[in-house]
C-alpha cells in the first residue's frame, strides 16, 4: 500500500513532520494526524473491527487527496528554502552594482 511508503519517508526526515505538528495550522495538523492513522491502521498497531475497516475502505480514497494537498499548501507557505525574487534588471545607464561607481555599459556591462 503506498501509505506504507509514505510511513517510511516520515520516518526518515521526522523533523520537517515534526514542523507541522508544531505549526499553528489546525488543517495541516488534521491532515497529518489522518495519515498517521491510516498509516497505523495499514501497518498493523492499530486493528480496526471489521466496521473502521470498512469505514476506512471507503473514505480512504477521499481523503487522502485533501490531506495531501492541505500538506502541500503548508509546505508552500512554510518552506523555509522558498526561491528568492532575484535581481532587479540593471539599465544600461544605472550605475554598476559592482560598486565602482561607472556606468553598467562601461563597467561590467562590457562583455
Amino acid at each position: 500500500m503506498w501509505i506504507d511508503g509514505f510511513a517510511a519517508a516520515m520516518k526518515l526526515a521526522p523533523a520537517g513532520w515534526n514542523r507541522i505538528r508544531a505549526s499553528d495550522d489546525a488543517g495541516a495538523k488534521a491532515a497529518l494526524a489522518g495519515i498517521i492513522e491510516l498509516a497505523a491502521v495499514s501497518d498493523g498497531p492499530i486493528q480496526p473491527d471489521e466496521d473502521e475497516q470498512k469505514h476506512w475502505d471507503q473514505q480512504a480514497t477521499a481523503f487522502i487527496p485533501i490531506w495531501v494537498q492541505m500538506l502541500h499548501e503548508w509546505r508552500l507557505e512554510n518552506d523555509a528554502n522558498k526561491p528568492s525574487a532575484g535581481h532587479a534588471k540593471v539599465g544600461r545607464n544605472d550605475p554598476c552594482p559592482c560598486g565602482s561607481g561607472k556606468k553598467y555599459k562601461k563597467c561590467c556591462g562590457l562583455n
